[in-house]
C-alpha cells in the first residue's frame, strides 16, 4: 500500500495531529506539505505557494504509483478550492481519495449549502470516504445529499505523554495537592476561542478564591489586546506563556490544576484531548466533536452559555473540591490512553485505507 498524505505544516491542530500519528500508519507513506509557510504572508507568496504545491503534487502522482491519496482541508473557502483542485487531480490519476475535513466554519456551511451546493457535492463526493471530527459535520453533509461514506474519527494525543514516568510526575503531584491553583488556557489568542470569557471567567472567581492563578499559552491576533485587558482591569496572577512546544509545553500541563477553554465553537481541540491525558479536569462547552464524548461531571464540566459566571461557577466547582479533581484527573487520563493515544488512532487510519483498497479490489 502506498499512500501521499497532503496536509498543512504549519503548527496547530492538523500539524500536532501527523506529527503524533504518521510515523505509526503502516504502509509506505509519502508526506507533502502544503498551503502557507508563515503564519501569515502576501498575496503574491501565497499565489507562488499555492502553484508550487500543485506542481509537486502532479509530480508526485505522475512518477509515483500511489493506492490513495489523503487530503486534510477545513471547510473554509481556501481549503475547499486548494483541496479540491488536489482531490481532481489524483482522480484524473485513478487514485482513490481520502478526505479529512479537520475544521469546519459554520458560516462558510450555509455559503456553500445556499450558493456552491452543486460543485461543491459534485467535486468532494469523488472522494472514497470523508472523515470528519463530530456528529453535527456528519449529518451537515448528509443533509447537502453527500453519497460518501462518512465517518466520525478523532483527533490524535502522542504516544509519549502516557509514559510510566510521566504517570509517575502525575501521581507524585497529586499525592501532594497544595495551595495555589494554577488554571490553564492552550491555544489561539483568539475571540472566537473564548479567551476574553477566560480572563473575565478567571477575574470572577479569583475574587471568591483568592491565590489561584492563570497561565495563557498560545499566539495569535488578540495577544496584545488580551495583555491589554488584563492590564486594563487590573487583573493579578495572569502569565502569558506565549507559544509552546516540547518541555516548556509540557512543564505548563503538569504545572496546571485545571484547563480552561471556552471555545465558540470547534472540530477537536487536541489541546482539550492533551489536558485530559495529562489528567486535568476540563471547563468547556458542549461544541464540535466535544459533546460528542464528553461526560458531565465526569471529565469536568461543560458550560451552555459564553457567560464568563457559569465557567467561573465550575471553576470554583473544582477548585474547592480536590477529591473531584483528583477522581476527574484519573478517569481523564484513563479514558485519553484508551480513545485518543496516536497509536489507536493511527490503527484506525489503517483500517480506513484497507477498507478504500478492499472496495477497489471488489
Amino acid at each position: 500500500m502506498r499512500i501521499l498524505l497532503c496536509a498543512d505544516i504549519r503548527r496547530g491542530g492538523v500539524s500536532g495531529f501527523y506529527d503524533a500519528v504518521r510515523r505509526r500508519l503502516t504502509g509506505n507513506i509519502d508526506f507533502l506539505p502544503i498551503g502557507s509557510r508563515e503564519e501569515r504572508s502576501g498575496l503574491t507568496r501565497t499565489v507562488k505557494r499555492f502553484f508550487a504545491d500543485n506542481l509537486a503534487y502532479y509530480r508526485l502522482l505522475r512518477d509515483n504509483s500511489y493506492d490513495i491519496v489523503h487530503l486534510n482541508p477545513s471547510l473554509d473557502p481556501k481549503a475547499v478550492i486548494r483541496d479540491g483542485i488536489l482531490l481532481w487531480i489524483a482522480r484524473r490519476h485513478e487514485v482513490k481519495a481520502v478526505v479529512f475535513f479537520h475544521g469546519w466554519t459554520k458560516s462558510f456551511e450555509s455559503t456553500l449549502s445556499k450558493y456552491f451546493l452543486w460543485p461543491f457535492k459534485r467535486l468532494f463526493s469523488q472522494a472514497s470516504i470523508i472523515l470528519v471530527l463530530c456528529s453535527d459535520f456528519k449529518s451537515a453533509l448528509q443533509e447537502m445529499g453527500f453519497p460518501n461514506t462518512i465517518r466520525v474519527v478523532t483527533t490524535a494525543v502522542d504516544d509519549e505523554v502516557f509514559s510510566p514516568s510521566i504517570d509517575e510526575t502525575l501521581s507524585s503531584k497529586y499525592a501532594n495537592l497544595r495551595d495555589g491553583i494554577e488554571i490553564l488556557y492552550l491555544g489561539r489568542i483568539e475571540r472566537p476561542k473564548g479567551i476574553y470569557e477566560t480572563l473575565e471567567a478567571f477575574r470572577i472567581v479569583q475574587r471568591r478564591v483568592p491565590g489561584i492563578r492563570l497561565t495563557i499559552a498560545g499566539d495569535g491576533s488578540e495577544l496584545n489586546n488580551a495583555k491589554g485587558y488584563v492590564s486594563a482591569n487590573a487583573i493579578a496572577g495572569v502569565t502569558f506563556a506565549g507559544h509552546v512546544a516540547g518541555q516548556v509545553k509540557f512543564d505548563v500541563f503538569v504545572k496546571a490544576d485545571i484547563f480552561l477553554f471556552p471555545t465558540y465553537g470547534e472540530g477537536l481541540p487536541v489541546a482539550l484531548l492533551e489536558a485530559m491525558a495529562y489528567g486535568l479536569p476540563v471547563v468547556s462547552r458542549p461544541v464540535g466533536g466535544i459533546k460528542d464524548f464528553f461526560e458531565q461531571g465526569t471529565m469536568g464540566f461543560l458550560a451552555q452559555s459564553l457567560n464568563p459566571e457559569e465557567f467561573a461557577d465550575h471553576l470554583e466547582n473544582l477548585i474547592n473540591n480536590p477529591a473531584l479533581r483528583h477522581e476527574i484527573s484519573v478517569f481523564n487520563r484513563q479514558y485519553a490512553k484508551l480513545h485518543f493515544s496516536a497509536s489507536k488512532v493511527a490503527g484506525v487510519f489503517s483500517r480506513i485505507y484497507d477498507e478504500v483498497l478492499e472496495e477497489t479490489r471488489t
